[in-house]
């Protein structure tokens, strides 16, 4: 039935290639791609997770009648989806669903799992269907994973044994895996041990480091993130780049800290074996700015691709992104992707100064290159000032806000 929407989709694509290679305010098409939040519940309560230590709030699931205002709007054009958002996309009440509407559109599915409902059964049909599962692994021992996630290695390592099986039974299945790991103080030493397994023996299509998202979290456990020990996160870094190039696993990780020249040549050779790989969900590779005097490295084509979808139907850019830019299930989406928010957001990511929000992006493929640090350095005084007066404007309206409440 998805081979019925294919001229749709791929004129729909087309569309975005021009409008994007145009720098278009307004769109032609509709998005190519969406993250869609199923749900905020989960069956875990990871240490590093800011649903641990808030309110006891099981969290919900996104309405049937909000999902049907987004299928009967999008999935008829998207190429790509992602299932993912607060929670566990799986525990989802209604997750079969989202994921069969899926699939009959002929939208290839991804999403990122704590991997602990992964059934025979569903593995089955996630390669035969193409899916592209990323697996939330945060240590490569499994004393460190229980005392993160409360879950033992032994049922991951059972999970992916399991996906490999089916897969070599389907050799001509567009399925693969990934590894997403946060990094942290406690278990960044692990990161090259989980790189030679991830290549070696789970047979990876890529591994995923990322920070740790310090909003909500306690006090001791923000102290673990890896800007408080750059030295160590640097050296691990460089560890695990080396051996996965050697292994030939794709590796994308976040910024180094020091400055070193050393640590200069890292990101020189970081960069250039990005340039190589397809990093963005889409399979699209890296956007080189078109301007050599820009100090942002890249184009991001997320503002013209893609649209993230919370599970009351509010609208943002990216994951990544502040504010809302409209609700689809109050609005139509039309009115919303070609509003004046995403306008200006188009207008603007490619300027010298760019919203903070993409200005701060660690994303590999967001305009700072993942490293954001660097482009503010490459920032004349005059830009670098306009900059420290977005942040003084940002957190004004944080302090309106609070004051509100």
């Amino acid at each position: 039935m998805g081979n019925d929407f294919a001229a749709i989709k791929e004129e729909n694509f087309a569309r975005f290639r021009r409008d994007f290679d145009g720098q278009r305010p307004v769109c032609s098409g509709l998005p190519v791609q969406i993250w869609l939040e199923t749900t905020t519940r989960c069956n875990l309560r990871c240490r590093i997770c800011p649903r641990r230590y808030g309110p006891a709030d099981e969290g919900r699931d996104m309405p049937v009648e909000v999902f049907r205002r987004i299928e009967e709007a999008l999935f008829p054009a998207l190429t790509h989806i992602e299932l993912q958002g607060w929670g566990e996309p799986m525990f989802a009440e209604n997750f079969e669903m989202f994921y069969e509407s899926a699939r009959r559109h002929g939208i290839r599915v991804s999403f990122i799992t704590n991997g602990t409902l992964l059934t025979r059964e569903w593995l089955e049909r996630f390669v035969r269907d193409g899916v592209g599962l990323m697996l939330s692994v945060d240590a490569a021992r499994d004393a460190t994973l229980r005392d993160l996630r409360g879950i033992g290695l032994d049922r991951i390592e059972s999970a992916i044994r399991q996906y490999n099986e089916i897969k070599s039974a389907m050799p001509a299945s567009r399925s693969n895996l990934h590894i997403v790991f946060v990094g942290i103080r406690r278990n960044i030493e692990q990161l090259p041990e989980l790189v030679e397994r991830a290549a070696t023996q789970w047979h990876a299509a890529s591994l995923l480091v990322v920070h740790l998202q310090r909003a909500g979290l306690p006090a001791e456990v923000q102290a673990e993130h890896l800007a408080n020990n750059p030295d160590l996160a640097d050296a691990v870094f460089g560890e695990a780049f080396d051996l996965a190039r050697n292994l030939g696993l794709m590796l994308e990780l976040p910024p180094l800290f020091g400055r070193r020249p050393e640590a200069d040549a890292r990101r020189q050779a970081m960069a250039a074996e990005a340039e190589k790989q397809s990093f963005h969900y889409c399979g699209l590779g890296l956007f080189r700015s078109l301007d050599p005097r820009s100090p942002y490295p890249n184009r991001c084509p997320d503002p013209w691709l893609k649209a993230y979808i919370e599970i009351n139907g509010s609208v943002r850019p990216c994951c990544a992104y502040g504010r809302v830019f409209g609700n689809a299930a109050r609005q139509p989406f039309g009115e919303i992707w070609n509003g004046p928010l995403y306008q200006r957001l188009r207008r603007k990511i490619h300027s010298r100064i760019p919203p903070l929000f993409c200005r701060e992006c660690n994303i590999i493929y967001g305009i700072t290159g993942g490293n954001p640090d660097a482009c503010m350095a490459r920032l004349g005084r005059w830009d670098r000032a306009m900059v420290w007066a977005q942040w003084a404007k940002r957190k004004w309206h944080v302090f309106q806000e609070r004051r509100a409440k």
